[in-house]
């Protein structure tokens, strides 16, 4: 199991509370540490927090095609909900 897959299961079973907060948070703010100046020019190019935007995330940082469609459809619940707060 990858670290990424023990992380998406910890949190889907709720039993890590304080990486939930974490993880819970504008994940904007931790771009920069995984993608170079080009990518993030090309990343925010798309508009702001739009699927796209985030379809084109997920095709730079998941080189190993660990996204499934649910994980994909709570990477759009997590951007929807960082835009009310």
């Amino acid at each position: 199991m990858t670290n990424f897959t023990a992380i998406h299961h910890v949190c889907n079973a709720g039993e890590n509370k304080t990486l939930k907060r974490i993880l819970s948070q504008d994940p904007y703010i931790y771009l920069s540490q995984y993608l170079t100046n080009k990518q993030l020019e090309e990343l925010l190019s798309y508009e702001y927090k739009s699927k796209e935007q985030i379809d084109r995330l997920i095709e730079m940082i998941d080189i190993t095609g660990a996204c499934d469609a649910s994980l994909r459809a709570k990477a759009y619940e997590l951007i929807e909900k960082s835009k009310k707060t």
